[in-house]
């Protein structure tokens, strides 16, 4: 219409239709059973403890792989927090974030400070493809007797919601946590809970 190749309008009735699709996220009953499997092979056992590092940080896979000892830093109080930029490959856009590490998320850090494979890469983490770490962790979630089409993605949907909004954290500091540009985003993960409502 613009470039006048046509005079008529092709999308004139077109309407968008949104659809609200809840996001997947694990309680945390079923993240303790994930955290209490036993007899996990090593590689399996590092794929669970990068997941539960997600799950305490809300890092998407691409973060989590790139984590190095220049994103952890020391504030005045001596809290530690990872700060980083997060990439959106859509419009190569960065938005930095903070999140700050509970202290489980730095025992596991601890955990992998003298592992030969992040040492080699100059990670915090020893790297496992995308598509072993999905693979091992429907192991892991069968082990833990839950039936859910797992993905290292949930660990962040888990973050967003029973980590953090669950617990009282605003939206704001959420959204910030996640790296969203806008608080919209963010809002895909309020989804009201009775365990929240009963809270509040």
């Amino acid at each position: 219409l613009k470039n006048g190749w046509t005079m008529n309008q092709p999308f004139l009735h077109f309407e968008r239709k949104i659809i609200h699709k809840d996001r997947e996220c694990f309680e945390m009953e079923e993240l303790n059973r994930i955290k209490a499997v036993d007899g996990l092979k090593s590689g399996q056992s590092i794929v669970r403890d990068l997941f539960m590092f997600s799950c305490l940080t809300g890092l998407a896979y691409c973060d989590l792989v790139s984590l190095a000892k220049k994103h952890l830093v020391k504030d005045s109080e001596g809290e530690y927090w990872v700060e980083m930029y997060r990439k959106k490959t859509k419009n190569f856009t960065e938005h930095k974030f903070h999140v700050l590490l509970l202290p489980e998320a730095l025992e596991l850090i601890d955990k992998y400070k003298n592992d030969p494979s992040s040492l080699q890469n100059g990670t915090i983490f020893p790297y496992y493809s995308n598509q072993t770490v999905n693979r091992y962790l429907k192991v892991i979630a069968k082990e833990a007797k839950i039936d859910k089409p797992i993905t290292f993605h949930w660990a962040r949907h888990t973050f967003a919601t029973t980590v953090t909004l669950e617990n009282g954290v605003p939206m704001e500091s959420v959204s910030h946590m996640l790296g969203h540009a806008s608080i919209r985003t963010t809002q895909i993960y309020s989804k009201v809970k009775k365990k929240k409502v009963l809270n509040d």
